[in-house]
């Protein structure tokens, strides 16, 4: 095709993701060879993507931050160019992951090697071997390693959200000087900008009332949007539970087997959204609407299950709250499902 078309780069890259290999489920499902394992960090950023992850720290603020090195201090000694910072999108933000290593196996721009993480011809002992098949990302996942991996998504999913007070999962807390002193005793101050951005609530702490620690606002966190999967759970289950009355009006209190049928269908919205979002749409292609044993239905009914004792409140807090838990637990599933780490 690059020949075909005098150099084309265009029509290359839309020959190849438009070509019937890649596009075929029956190939997928069935060639040994079809796809490949995503790589720690990439299945990892995936499920952030897919979750809208944020932080309070938007990349906006860089351009104006005080820097007090010299050139023989730093090679840096000048705020983020505002010419820089117009090339990303509106409302950027920073995610100050400071070492992945330990929690997904890998940290971005520190490969241990020229040859990535993982050697270009492991090959994972089992079918794949079999089949004369290469598998370089496989040979980072062992048995603890996929254990970390799994965990990483968790303590991601399953952080605390506003209005909780410091919510999120902590990254990198920025720098905090206050609790230092100069050789001569006096406590050294953080700068006044970082408290004007909302960083710090303080420039400096008071012995006998707070800690340095408690200057901090952990606006670093890195916090799960579940909002807009909120609204469509409970949007999918008020649509659902119309239907069932309609063309009378849903009453006041309404039918317990109605609001079991309502949210079992907000279930399955949100499973078929996380879906394409982290398997690409594999599971309700693959299953449907099956009744057999597989693992779409596995999920839906589990997440069915979950918070049974408020399933059906009318409390709009009790339901938004439930709402979450069970989105949380969906994404939590779909995201360590086999056809979330495989890449097709």
């Amino acid at each position: 095709m690059y020949k075909n078309t005098c150099g084309d780069l265009g029509e290359v890259i839309k020959a190849i993701l438009l070509d019937y290999e890649a596009r075929s489920l029956s190939i997928a499902d069935g060639t040994m060879a079809s796809g490949k394992v995503k790589e720690p960090l990439l299945h990892f950023t995936a499920m952030l993507r897919s979750l809208k992850c944020y932080t309070g720290l938007p990349l906006v603020n860089l351009t104006t931050v005080p820097v007090t090195y010299t050139s023989l201090e730093s090679p840096v000694t000048t705020a983020y160019p505002v010419s820089e910072y117009n090339k990303f999108p509106a409302g950027a933000l920073r995610f100050r992951f400071f070492d992945t290593q330990s929690s997904i196996i890998q940290s971005p721009q520190r490969a241990p090697s020229v040859f990535n993480w993982f050697l270009p011809d492991y090959v994972m002992p089992g079918p794949l071997a079999s089949a004369g098949l290469v598998a370089p990302e496989l040979q980072v996942a062992t048995e603890s390693n996929v254990v970390n991996v799994v965990n990483g998504h968790y303590n991601t999913i399953f952080a605390s959200v506003p209005p909780t007070a410091n919510a999120g999962r902590n990254l990198d807390d920025l720098p905090n000087i206050a609790g230092y002193q100069t050789g001569g005793g006096t406590q050294l101050a953080i700068p006044q900008w970082a408290v004007d951005k909302g960083y710090f609530t303080a420039t400096q702490f008071t012995p006998g009332t707070n800690t340095p620690g408690g200057l901090y606002k952990q606006v670093d966190n890195l916090i799960p949007k579940f909002d807009e999967l909120i609204t469509l759970y409970t949007n999918t289950y008020s649509t659902a539970l119309a239907a069932q009355y309609a063309p009378a009006a849903v009453p006041a209190t309404p039918g317990t087997t109605q609001k079991q049928a309502a949210h079992a269908e907000a279930v399955k919205v949100i499973v078929d959204f996380g879906d394409s979002l982290l398997a690409a749409g594999y599971l309700k292609s693959a299953y449907g609407s099956s009744t057999s044993s597989n693992p779409r239905k596995s999920i839906i009914d589990g997440v069915n299950l979950i918070a049974a004792n408020n399933r059906h409140t009318t409390d709009a807090t009790n339901f938004a709250n439930d709402a979450r838990t069970r989105v949380r637990n969906t994404f939590y599933l779909l995201a360590t499902l086999p056809q979330a780490v495989v890449l097709k």
